[in-house]
């Protein structure tokens, strides 16, 4: 999130700073440190004035297993000033409560160090964000959540859009609690995004969240959109028909995502071919197929097989993967139907679908 200042020392761009006091409330601190950046503004009448933000951020612990939201101080947190690189040096000779932070792995030719700073766009979020929870900020501290769980998210609309961050979502859920570094590995929440905004960039490794939430379009909302557009001889769906409206909710959200499973992601990238194709796509749709075929020697289940040729089948139009898809079926349709997993009973229908529209 954080990047290294400019070389350019009149150029006004958001600096990282901390607080120097380590007693006293945090927002006498900061009225403190306000007052001064206004007096120094009043002093620069010639130069643009500098900003500064300090947002109150919150921990929220349990206490009796009731929630309760304790203050940070400002000595444990990040606040932020824009301001060029020369204003900073000069009122810091007349304020001694921050401190910029040095970027340790960036060193000019000179020796001299380089600060971090954020880019406008980030900090502009990062505002929207603070209104929203009117300035007290729902924070963790390093090592409270585990990162390794969430996955890299990317807000594509509403409130905070062009927010990137990491989800973190309940078993099965498409949406949850997106999470955003503000420094030190201090990471700031922001609860309640709608999940049409969110879309995925890469799946958390070793997760199940990707299976699951594939299975549950597969099961929920591609066999409407399979019939309609069979139905309508092949033709693309409507833009605002309730099957096109799914499908192009579930490309956006997943047609840019990368997942570390070599047998998912042949799985998802077929899926992804066959929704294009019914939306009329048809570059995405070849662009997906291709990406599908490239890693399909990985998978050897005969579910996922007849799934993905089918898949394929639909995208391209193509009699060679239908056969492909009823060879793999074969294993199924060998098992009781009793006994057949869901998986799999939706599976052969799909394909029965497709036989009856496909195969000219």
């Amino acid at each position: 999130m954080a990047t290294e200042s400019a070389i350019n020392p009149h150029r006004q761009q958001w600096f990282v700073l901390t607080c120097n006091r380590r007693s006293g409330r945090s927002r006498a601190v900061a009225t403190e440190i306000q007052d001064a950046v206004d007096a120094f503004n009043r002093g620069e009448a010639q130069q643009p004035p500098m900003e500064f933000f300090a947002p109150t951020l919150v921990r929220v612990t349990a206490s009796d297993r009731t929630p309760v939201r304790r203050e940070l101080p400002l000595a444990c947190q990040y606040v932020f000033m824009r301001a060029s690189a020369v204003q900073l040096s000069e009122f810091r000779r007349e304020c001694l409560l921050i401190n910029p932070v040095a970027n340790l792995t960036a060193i000019e030719a000179s020796g001299a160090t380089r600060y971090l700073t954020l880019p406008d766009a980030t900090m502009a979020i990062f505002q929207r964000v603070a209104a929203a929870y009117r300035h007290e900020i729902p924070v963790f501290r390093p090592g409270e959540i585990d990162l390794t769980r969430a996955d890299e998210i990317e807000i594509v609309g509403g409130d905070f859009n062009g927010l990137s961050g990491r989800l973190l979502r309940q078993q099965g859920a498409s949406g949850g609690t997106v999470v955003f570094e503000i420094g030190n590995r201090y990471m700031a929440s922001v609860a309640h995004v709608d999940p049409r905004y969110i879309r995925i960039l890469r799946f958390a490794p070793g997760r199940k969240n990707a299976y699951e939430l594939i299975d549950n379009f597969v099961k929920r909302r591609l066999r409407p959109a399979m019939e309609a557009y069979t139905a309508s001889g092949l033709r693309p769906l409507a833009a605002l028909t309730p099957e096109a409206v799914q499908l192009a909710g579930f490309v956006q959200r997943y047609g840019d995502a990368r997942i570390e499973s070599a047998k998912m992601r042949p799985k998802l990238a077929a899926l992804l071919a066959a929704c294009f194709a019914m939306l009329g796509d048809e570059p995405r749709a070849m662009e997906q197929s291709a990406l599908a075929k490239e890693e399909l020697e990985a998978v050897t289940n005969p579910t996922t097989l007849t799934l993905i040729h089918s898949w394929l089948a639909l995208a391209e139009r193509n009699n060679a993967h239908l056969e492909k898809a009823n060879t793999a079926a074969a294993a199924l349709r060998g098992i009781d139907a009793r006994r057949l997993t869901p998986v799999q009973a939706r599976a052969l229908a799909d394909l029965t679908l497709l036989n009856a529209n496909l195969n000219d």
